[in-house]
């Protein structure tokens, strides 16, 4: 079973820095909405922080179904 997550992190029109973040099992879901920061560093640490969590609940999820 794959797992898949795409993250981008891009300027909008606004001048602001927006996050979006498309997952899920197999295939990625396009449908999450984009957050947006006034600052590159505020996006850079929710992602950071993102990736953080969904790892946790990723591996907890491998580990019920037997795959770890």
């Amino acid at each position: 079973m794959s797992y898949v997550a795409i993250i981008e992190v891009y300027r909008s029109s606004t001048g602001r820095y927006d996050v979006s973040v498309h997952e899920g099992w197999p295939r990625y879901d396009p449908r999450r909405p984009a957050k947006s920061f006034r600052s590159l560093d505020d996006a850079i640490r929710y992602v950071e922080e993102y990736i953080r969590r969904r790892a946790v609940e990723v591996e907890e999820r491998l580990r019920r179904i037997g795959l770890d």
